[in-house]
């Protein structure tokens, strides 16, 4: 993946976080997700007094209600912290995609890794 693509996709998770809804936490968390078409989707956190969705999970859900799929990569982005994905929100992704490069970032710095990697006992259902 080029310096510009992960750059593009870190922009775009920069500018989708100011659309989070996160109450509790108060820290906005952004996603932008590649598709094999080189598409993107953005997603940001929702948090709610009965359910909290993370920002990929929402990116994910918005293409598959668009009819995409075929995800490569996301990328995550912070003001206040490093974005790592919440345990809940791997498990997520490996659905789609185990191998899937997760990136995050915040205004400092940016660091990039494999899904499994950040989750390297997968659940797998038979």
């Amino acid at each position: 993946m080029t310096k510009e693509l992960i750059q593009k996709l870190i922009d775009r998770a920069r500018i989708a976080a100011d659309n989070a809804y996160c109450l509790n936490t108060e820290v906005a968390v952004g996603a932008c997700v590649l598709l094999e078409t080189n598409q993107t989707i953005t997603g940001c956190n929702v948090e709610t007094a009965s359910l909290t969705v993370g920002a990929a999970q929402s990116a994910i859900i918005k293409a598959l209600t668009e009819g995409l799929s075929g995800f490569v990569a996301v990328a995550f982005w912070s003001e206040k912290s490093m974005p790592f994905p919440t345990g809940n929100e791997l498990d997520f992704l490996s659905d789609f995609n185990p191998s899937i490069d997760v990136i995050v970032a915040n205004k400092m710095t940016f660091s990039m890794h494999k899904l499994h990697e950040l989750l390297p006992f997968r659940r797998i259902y038979d």
